[in-house]
This record gives C-alpha cells, sequence and structure tokens, in this order.
C-alpha cells in the first residue's frame, strides 16, 4: 500500500501543517489533509525555489497552500537532493525495522526438531499438501501426438 504524501515530508514540515488552521471554517489542518507537494520559484526571482504543499479541509473542502519561504534552495535540484535524502533515511529505517523483526522471529532448536518430527509422518509431497488444505496442482498432458 503506497504511503501517505506526509509520510515522506520532514517532521518540521509536518509540524507545520498541524499548527494551521483552515481560513474558511478554523478547523486545524492535519497531516493526512495533505493532499499535493511541490516545489515553485520564489518571488525573489526564478533562480530560488521553495517548497510547498496543498491540503484540503476535511471539514469544508477548501483547499489551500503552504509554502516554505523560510527553507528556501538556490536551485530545484537542491530542493529536490533535500527530499530524496529525506526518503532514503525514512526506507532505510523502514528496512532495520523489517530486519530486526525478522531475526526476532527466528526458531529455536526445539521448534525446528518438531516440525521435521512432524514433517517425517508425509510419505509423499502430495500428503503434505493435502493435510494442509492446497490441492494438488493438476498435471498437463504432455502427449502432442
Amino acid at each position: 500500500m503506497p504511503k501517505p504524501f506526509s509520510y515522506w515530508l520532514p517532521e518540521w514540515m509536518q509540524n507545520t501543517i498541524n499548527t494551521r488552521t483552515c481560513s474558511q471554517c478554523k478547523n486545524p489542518y492535519t497531516k493526512e489533509d495533505i493532499i499535493a507537494i511541490g516545489v515553485r520559484s520564489t518571488d525573489n526571482g526564478s533562480l530560488e525555489c521553495s517548497m510547498y504543499i496543498e491540503h484540503e479541509c476535511s471539514s469544508c473542502g477548501y483547499r489551500a497552500l503552504t509554502t516554505f519561504a523560510q527553507q528556501k534552495e538556490t536551485s530545484l535540484e537542491g530542493m529536490c537532493c533535500a527530499i530524496l535524502e529525506n526518503i532514503r533515511r525514512k526506507k532505510k529505517t523502514e528496512k532495520s525495522r523489517m530486519l530486526r523483526k525478522r531475526k526476532e522471529g527466528i526458531m529455536t532448536e526445539r521448534e525446528v526438531s518438531q516440525f521435521l518430527n512432524s514433517m517425517q509422518k508425509f510419505k509423499t509431497h502430495e500428503e503434505f499438501l493435502k493435510e494442509i488444505g492446497m490441492s494438488l496442482p493438476k498435471e498437463k498432458d504432455n502427449d502432442t501426438s
């Protein structure tokens, strides 16, 4: 399942959204209200750019933009590199968590021997498949005469 936009944003951006309210109904925005992220040029010229997020009020549906002008970059490349670095860091953290979970799920010697003992009661692979509720694979007729 794809991650929401807010997952990839730096924490300081998410925190900024949590302090904003809808200008129409005064309902507070949450990071779940983010519907788009992007990069735009600033008023200081076409060489500077800053990130923005578009959010939609969950109460009234009003859409607004928040531009992060204080964190502007002098190039689009620099801004994109910062985003990609944040994504790389998050993926590395996720991978580390997955490896930790796998390590904690290692079978003990006792569990391995119990499994092997239970497997010995099956004479064929087909018996094992029937025991676990799998249907046997259908054999294809290879006779092409």
